[in-house]
This record gives C-alpha cells, structure tokens and sequence, in this order.
C-alpha cells in the first residue's frame, strides 16, 4: 500500500480529492495539511511514501516544500498539483528534485498514474504541461541575446544584486535593471528565479 500525504489550502477541493484518494485500496491517505508549512511537518512525522502538494500555499509553497525535503534526505517523493501550467514553474520543480507535475483539470486516474510512477522512482508531467514546456523552451532558444545581456544574466543567475552587478561590469544600477527589464521581455520570462533557471539551460553557468 502506497501512504500519501495530501496538502492543499482549498479546504472543499482537499476534501473531495481526499475522498477519491481514500477510495483506492491500494493507497493509504496518512494525512492533510492545509499549508506549506504543515506540509512539512507532517512529511518528517509520518514519512509518507509520495506528498501531494499545491505549489500556491501559506507558509512555504509546494516548490519550497521539496527544496526543504530534498535536502533532507527524506524519502518522500513529491507530487505537484497545481492550476499552474506555467512552464518556468514546472522547470523549477524539476530542479526541486518533484517526481511529478499534474493540472487540476486532469482526471483522478492522471494523478494516480503520476503516483505510481513517482513510487516507483519515475516522473510524470501532464501533457499540456510538456506541451507548453517545448513551445518555452523553442521560442527562448530562438532568441539571440547580446554579449553585454548573457554578462547580465549569468551575474544574475550567479546571486548578484543590481549593485554587484553595476560594479562588476562598470555600469550603474539602473542600466543593470534596463538590461533586466529587457531580458524579461526577450525571454517571455517574469522573474529572476525564472531567468536565472533559463541561463542554467542553455549552458551560462559551467
């Protein structure tokens, strides 16, 4: 029997998934949280085989849940059940070490798929979620950025701030955060964990 921990801040939508999930006799539901945080805590008390986790929660989110776990050593693996189809997002979960990502409007049957692959060490992305992943991926591969714009986003991708960055490169501030604004609107992308994400792809940082 798989032990599952289910973590959503939805109290009506927790409830109805809790009940579908309790209705598979090969799937034990061991508990609920109904934040990040909770989430968390219960990972370490109860150990569940896979934790089902909104990523737009209180506390710490699915995305940061996983960071956590994944340093851990903890054996959970994490499923991510989200409205989000957003494809930087399920890039970030990739790197959080999430063994699947399943849209809310996919079926029950998807979502036990994605957690009987996640157990038996697999991974799982919804098709429209690897979908909109190609169409990202292709559409900022197909951009050229200029020399100073890979500079910029490798020392953003790297941790620096907009001062570090204005000195390192004898620029000031405010033109780092030109570039910055421009890179977003170049890449279709909306924030640096994004961006830095996207220098990680296409081979900024050795």
């Amino acid at each position: 029997m798989i032990s599952v921990l289910l973590a959503d801040d939805h109290k009506i939508f927790r409830e109805g998934l809790a009940g579908l999930l309790k209705a598979d006799e090969t799937l034990e539901l061991v508990a609920e949280a109904k934040d990040g945080d909770e989430a968390w805590r219960l990972i370490q008390e109860r150990l569940p085989d896979i934790a089902i986790l909104d990523i737009s929660m209180p506390g710490m989110n699915g995305i940061e849940v996983a960071c956590v776990l994944k340093k851990s050593g903890l054996k959970t693996k994490i499923v991510i059940l989200t409205s989000h189809d957003d494809p930087t997002l399920a890039l970030q979960s990739k790197e959080a070490g999430v063994s699947g990502y399943i849209l809310k409007e996919n079926s029950f049957d998807e979502l036990n798929h994605a957690i009987r692959m996640a157990y038996g060490g697999g991974q799982f992305m919804s098709q429209q979620v690897i979908n909109r992943l190609e169409e990202f991926l292709n559409f900022s591969q197909r951009k050229t950025l200029s020399p100073r714009e890979k500079q910029v986003l490798t020392l953003i991708a790297t941790g620096n701030t907009n001062k570090e960055i204005a000195r390192l490169l004898n620029i000031t501030p405010r033109t780092v955060d030109t570039h910055k604004t421009r890179l977003k609107e170049k890449l279709g992308l909306h924030t640096i964990s994004a961006l830095s994400q996207y220098a990680v792809k296409v081979g900024l940082l050795k």
